[in-house]
C-alpha cells in the first residue's frame, strides 16, 4: 500500500505523472483559500449541527486510518505507516476533545467545561501536532530509519506508539482544560479568529513548514501517502483563513471546518481508492491467469500424450502393423536388433499374457488399437528371449490421425520393463494357488480336527470350560493361526473357520456337565448371519458357548460389530476377547466391546512370577475387568510359580500347558506325558498333588 521511495535528485516522468494528482489538488485547495479569503467575514447563520455533523465525520475518518494504517504496519512493518498512525491517532483524540469543548455540539454545555480558552486552544494545538507529524511520515529521511521492522518487534512498536501517542494528545488536552486560567484569553465566547491572530506569527510558520515538508516528502513517495502532503496543506489552508475570519459561524469559518475534514479524510480515502485499484488490478490478474490456465491445461494433455510414451522402448507401427521405427531401448526389450525390426510385421512375434499363456496377435494392445483406434493402458506383455529368458514389458498404445476423423496412420507403443515386479506377482500368484488348494483340501476333508483345552478355576482347581482349538494334518507342518491366515488370503477363512466351530459344537456332548466351550472367531466371521444360524441351530445350550474374537486390529466397522455381537448375546452366547494386553490394540477392543471374558494374554503370563511390571499390568487388567462385570482368564500357564503369582494377585481362571494340554474329547483322567492323574473334570476340589507338574512347554 505504502509504495517506495523513489532514489535520485530528478524526478522522471512517470515519478512526475504519479505525483501530479497530488500538486492538482493542492492547487485547488490554494485556490478556494485564496477565492474565500475576501468574503470569509461575512456571517451566515449559526449551524451547530454543522460542527456536530464535521466533527463526527472527522472523528470516524481519523479512526478509521488510524486501524488501516496500523493493519498495514503490523503486514509489512512500515514505519512511516507507523508514523502515520500516530497522526491520525494525535488528531483522534485532539479534534474528539475539541468537540467536547465546543459549546452545542455535545450537549448545551460544553463537558470539557464552560471555558472561552479551550477549544480554541485544541484547535491551535490540532494544526501545529497534526501537519508535524504528516510531515515527519513522508519526509525522506535516511533509508535505514524507515527498513521494514522485524515481524517479532512489530506488535511491540505498535503498543508502544499508540500509548505514547495517545498519552501525548492527552496531555495537550489536559493543558488546555487545566490551564483556563493562565492560556491566552484575549478572545471573546466561541470566537477563534483573535485567539488565531495571537498565535499567528507562531503557527503560520510551522503550518508552513510542515506543509512545505510534507510535499517535499510526497513527491518522493508513491501510493495513498503522497496524499500526506494534501492533508498538511489544507490544515495550513484552514489556519490562513482563520486569521482573517471575525468570528464563529462565518464564511471562512465554515470552509475552515471543511478544509480540516479534508485534511483528516485524503488519506484515507486514497488508501480506500487504492484497495479499489488493487481490486481491479487483481480482477484483471485473474482473467489472465484464467487464460494462462487454460493454455496449461492443453499443454498438460500435450504433456500427459508424451509422458504416456517417455518409457525405456517406443515403437511407431503403420497402419499395415509393419515396424517403421523405434528407438535402441526397444530393440533392448524385445529382443530384436534393427534389421530384425524394421519392417517386420507383428504376426512373425510371440506375444504372452499376463498369466504366460500366449496371446493371440489380434487381441494384442497394438493391434487391438489399430483395430479399434482406442489407446490400451497399462497392458502387461511378455516376450520370450534366447536362452529361455522372458521379459515382462509395461505397455500403453495410442493411434496417431492425420485428421479426428481420419484413417489410423501409426500406432505407438510405449514399453516399460517390469519383469522383476511381474515376476514377483507371479510368485505370489503360485504361492496363493497353493493355499487355496492346501486349504481346499482341509475343507474337502471336513475340517480341521479339534481339541479342546481345559479353563480352570484356580480357587477350587475344576475345571469350567475349555477352548477349542483347530489341528491341521498333512504333508505342510505350520500353525494354526497360519492355516486361518492363509484362508483368509485366498478367501476362504470364514468357510474354514465355520467348519471348525461347527466340528467343536458337536463335541460340546463330550464336555462334563456345566463347563462351557470357547470358539474362535474373526471378526469377518462374527458379523456374518452363519455364524448366528449355526449357533441358534446347534442343538446346543447357548449359554454354554462363548465366542472368542481373534481380531484386535482392521474393524472396519464397530457399529456392525456391536450389532452382530448384540445378537449373539441376545441368544446367551458369551463374549471373549483373545490376547489382551498384548498392545494397544487389544485395549481399544476391549474398550469398543465391554466383553463377558478377558483373556489375559500368554506373553504377559510369561514369567509373570519374575516381573514386577508385568504383575502390576496383570493386576490392573483384573480391576478394570472388575470394573466392567468381565472374568479373566490367564492363557499360557506353564508353571507353578507362574500360577502362584497369578493367584496371589487374585486371577480365579486359567488355563495352560500346567494346568491341561489341548487335547480330543473326552478328557483323559491321566497326563499321557507321566501318567499321573489330570485336574478333576468334576465340581470338587482335588489334592494338591494332583494338579500335575508341566506336560510340556509351549503356548497354552
Amino acid at each position: 500500500m505504502e509504495g517506495g521511495c523513489r532514489s535520485g535528485g530528478v524526478l522522471s516522468v512517470a515519478a512526475a505523472r504519479t505525483v501530479r494528482p497530488v500538486l492538482l489538488s493542492m492547487a485547488v485547495v490554494a485556490t478556494i483559500v485564496v477565492c474565500v479569503l475576501p468574503v470569509s467575514g461575512i456571517a451566515v447563520g449559526g449551524r451547530p449541527s454543522f460542527v456536530s455533523a464535521s466533527l463526527a465525520f472527522v472523528g470516524s475518518v481519523n479512526l478509521l486510518s488510524t486501524v488501516l494504517l496500523l493493519r498495514h504496519f503490523l503486514d509489512t512493518g512500515s514505519r512511516r505507516a507507523l508514523v502515520l498512525a500516530s497522526a491520525f491517532m494525535f488528531s483522534l483524540v485532539v479534534m474528539t476533545s475539541y468537540g467536547f469543548a465546543f459549546r452545542g455540539v455535545m450537549a448545551d454545555g460544553a463537558p470539557l467545561g464552560g471555558w472561552a480558552t479551550t477549544s480554541p486552544c485544541l484547535w491551535v494545538a490540532w494544526h501545529t501536532g497534526f501537519p508535524i507529524l504528516l510531515a515527519a511520515a513522508v519526509w525522506p529521511w535516511p533509508r535505514r530509519w524507515f527498513d521494514p521492522a522485524p515481524p517479532s518487534a512489530r506488535r511491540r512498536a505498535m503498543w508502544a506508539t499508540i500509548v505514547f501517542t495517545t498519552g501525548t494528545a492527552g496531555l495537550v488536552v489536559a493543558g488546555a482544560v487545566s490551564g483556563r486560567s493562565w492560556l491566552p484569553s484575549a478572545i471573546d465566547g466561541m470566537n477563534t479568529s483573535e485567539l488565531a491572530r495571537f498565535t499567528g506569527p507562531v503557527l503560520v510558520p510551522v503550518a508552513a513548514l510542515a506543509s512545505g515538508v510534507a510535499i517535499v516528502g510526497a513527491v518522493r513517495l508513491t501510493g495513498p501517502m503522497r496524499w500526506a502532503a494534501l492533508a498538511a496543506a489544507a490544515s495550513f489552508g484552514d489556519v490562513v483563513i482563520a486569521l482573517f475570519s471575525h468570528d464563529t459561524y462565518r464564511v471562512g469559518w465554515y470552509v475552515g471546518r471543511l478544509l480540516s475534514a479534508l485534511a483528516c479524510a485524503v488519506v484515507v480515502v486514497a488508501i480506500l481508492a487504492e484497495f479499489g485499484r488493487l481490486k481491479h488490478l487483481l480482477a484483471v490478474e485473474a482473467d489472465r491467469l484464467r487464460a494462462v490456465l487454460g493454455r496449461t491445461e492443453e499443454l498438460e494433455v500435450l504433456h500427459s500424450t508424451l509422458l504416456d510414451h517417455m518409457a525405456d522402448g517406443v515403437l511407431l507401427q503403420g497402419s499395415d502393423g509393419q515396424v517403421v521405427t523405434m528407438n535402441p531401448a526397444a530393440e533392448l526389450l524385445l529382443g530384436l536388433d534393427t534389421d530384425e525390426l524394421r519392417g517386420t510385421a507383428p504376426r512373425d512375434w510371440r506375444f504372452l499374457r499376463p498369466d504366460g499363456t500366449e496371446w493371440p496377435l489380434a487381441q494384442t494392445p497394438p493391434m487391438v488399437t489399430l483395430a479399434t483406434g482406442e489407446s490400451q493402458r497399462d497392458q502387461m506383455v511378455g516376450v520370450d528371449l534366447t536362452g529361455g529368458r522372458r521379459r515382462w514389458l509395461r505397455v500403453n498404445t495410442s493411434a496417431e490421425r492425420a485428421t479426428p476423423d481420419g484413417p489410423i496412420r501409426y500406432v505407438m507403443s510405449s514399453m516399460t520393463d517390469e519383469t522383476q515386479r511381474h515376476d514377483d506377482y507371479l510368485a505370489g500368484r503360485r504361492d496363493r494357488d497353493g493355499k487355496r488348494d492346501r486349504v481346499e483340501t482341509v475343507i474337502r476333508a471336513g475340517g480341521p480336527q479339534i481339541v479342546v483345552q481345559p479353563i480352570v478355576d484356580l480357587r477350587s482347581d475344576s475345571v469350567i470350560g475349555g477352548e477349542a482349538l483347530s489341528r491341521f494334518t498333512g504333508p505342510l507342518i505350520q500353525g494354526p493361526d497360519r492355516w486361518f491366515a492363509d484362508a483368509a488370503d485366498v478367501g476362504l477363512g470364514a468357510e474354514l473357520e465355520m467348519l471348525a466351530v461347527r466340528s467343536a459344537l458337536e463335541e460340546m456332548t463330550l464336555m462334563p456337565s456345566g463347563t462351557y466351550l470357547s470358539v474362535n472367531v474373526s471378526v469377518a466371521t462374527a458379523v456374518d448371519q452363519p455364524l448366528l444360524e449355526l449357533l441358534t441351530s446347534a442343538g446346543v445350550a447357548a449359554d454354554r458357548i462363548v465366542v472368542e474374537l481373534t481380531e484386535h486390529s482392521d474393524v472396519a466397522d464397530y457399529p456392525l460389530l456391536h450389532l452382530a455381537l448384540a445378537r449373539l448375546r441376545a441368544l446367551g452366547v458369551k463374549i471373549a476377547i483373545d490376547d489382551t494386553g498384548s498392545g494397544f490394540a487389544s485395549l481399544s477392543h476391549i474398550l469398543n466391546l465391554r466383553p463377558d471374558i478377558i483373556k489375559l494374554d500368554l506373553e504377559l503370563v510369561r514369567g509373570i512370577h519374575l516381573d514386577p511390571a508385568r504383575r502390576a499390568l496383570a493386576t490392573g487388567l483384573l480391576a478394570f475387568a472388575q470394573q466392567i462385570g468381565a472374568a479373566l482368564v490367564a492363557e499360557g500357564i506353564e508353571t507353578e510359580h507362574e500360577l502362584s503369582a497369578l493367584r496371589s494377585i487374585g486371577v480365579t481362571h486359567g488355563q495352560g500347558y500346567f494346568l491341561g494340554r489341548p487335547a480330543p474329547l473326552p478328557w483323559p483322567l491321566t497326563s499321557p506325558a507321566y501318567g499321573e492323574p489330570a485336574l478333576s473334570l468334576s465340581p470338587g476340589p482335588p489334592s494338591r498333588a494332583s494338579r500335575g507338574r508341566a506336560l510340556e512347554r509351549g503356548a497354552g
